[in-house]
């Protein structure tokens, strides 16, 4: 499978561009500054909303075209908390407790069984790790991506 073409930006910083291999057609939206959460999110996903968004914010890469794949981050983020908070309560069945607290596993007819929070954080933390990766939120990733200069900010660095 050959490797994904690089968008116009990344070709430019990295000395690679080439204008009769430019696609002229590439759309290229400005970038906007995240407010306020979105009202279609659950309070999980609006109470981690502001620290998706001040992981993201500085670097000044999220268009209009990003604002549902924020959400689902935060969404994500709500998910994680949800399930870590479930797992620090006892786990109950048929009115029995039968995991304390923070406890893993429980056994269930003979059997050692995982609570079911933790499938959720697994899940939860793969998607996190995907969306963290996709936003350059990592500092792996943020070696990749390069943020869009401040107006009216110069270069104090130029002149060298």
């Amino acid at each position: 499978m050959p490797n994904p073409k690089k968008p116009r930006a990344l070709k430019l910083l990295s000395g690679t561009y080439r204008a009769h291999r430019d696609n002229p057609d590439q759309p290229n939206p400005p970038v906007i500054s995240v407010g306020r959460p979105p009202p279609q999110l659950s309070a999980a996903g609006k109470a981690a909303w502001p620290e998706v968004c001040a992981c993201v914010a500085p670097l000044r890469i999220v268009t209009r075209a990003d604002l549902i794949g924020l959400c689902e981050f935060a969404e994500c983020v709500g998910d994680l908390r949800r399930a870590r908070e479930s797992l620090a309560q006892a786990l109950v069945l048929n009115g029995q407790t039968v995991s304390e607290p923070n406890e893993h596993f429980y056994w269930s007819r003979g059997m050692r069984r995982a609570r079911p929070e933790l499938f959720q954080i697994d899940l939860c933390v793969k998607r996190l790790g995907n969306f963290i990766s996709r936003f350059g939120a990592s500092p792996a990733d943020r070696a990749r991506v390069t943020a869009l200069p401040i107006e009216g900010h110069a270069n104090v660095f130029s002149e060298f």
